[in-house]
């Protein structure tokens, strides 16, 4: 049972470093995503504003030969207006881009506190998982100094083996055989001595709905000393 102890130790701990690997690795992608966008942002805002400057050059050309007296044909005419146009849109789409890269630190935000989160939770469970392997432990040493055992059986059956129960003979083995189906509820199987169908139904019964597998243990050792004072 120790050996399992350690196992179960051990898959946690995997359990718990491929979690956090998966955690760094969304983080640093979420990052580059946010850097991402920022370079974009300046090299957009940037753009547009060697893009504006052009427009406005021109339609301070175009506006000065019409202060001069020029008279602008149709075709120029239309032209001011496009760049006006322009202008207006670049100014337009100027004054999102803050708001996106706001909203893309806001997110970076948000999925920090969401790692800090996570990472506080981890550390819990890994301190209550940490706790429960030392209880399992030491209540396994409890059991077999009791007259409880425990050892894996075949197809992932759990067989719990008490002693100590026959005055005449201690060292006499009674035992059982656990396991969870594929509904996730208790069966039991291989019992020796023999005890009452009926009665033992009821035990796994009460088992799975109340999920107190101590409580059902000593009911079932009771039952085996039963068996001592009807021979």
């Amino acid at each position: 049972m120790a050996a399992t102890a350690e196992q179960l130790a051990r898959s946690i701990a995997q359990d718990i470093t491929e979690t956090q690997a998966r955690l760094d690795k969304w983080l640093e992608n979420s990052r580059a995503d946010l850097e991402g966008l920022e370079m974009r942002h300046e090299k957009a805002l940037a753009e547009m504003v060697a893009e504006r400057a052009t427009l406005l050059a021109r339609q301070a050309e175009l506006k000065g030969k019409t202060d001069e007296g020029t008279r602008l044909s149709e075709q120029r005419q239309e032209t001011l207006k496009a760049i006006e146009a322009e202008i207006a849109r670049l100014k337009e789409k100027e004054a999102d881009l803050p708001q996106e890269l706001q909203v893309a630190r806001a997110r970076e935000k948000e999925l920090q506190e969401m790692l800090a989160s996570k990472r506080a939770a981890l550390s819990e469970l890994s301190s209550r998982q940490g706790d429960y392997i030392n209880d399992l432990t030491r209540g396994v040493v409890m059991y077999k100094h009791l007259g409880l055992d425990f050892e894996r059986a075949d197809d992932n059956k759990l067989r719990l083996i008490f002693t100590q129960l026959d005055a005449t003979n201690p060292s006499r083995e009674f035992f059982f055989s656990v396991h969870i189906d594929e509904a996730d509820r208790y069966r039991v199987e291989e019992c020796d001595p023999t005890l009452d169908t009926a009665m033992v139904d009821g035990l796994v019964a009460e088992l799975n709905q109340a999920n107190d597998f101590a409580a059902f243990v000593k009911k079932m050792r009771r039952a085996f000393k039963a068996t001592i004072k009807s021979n």
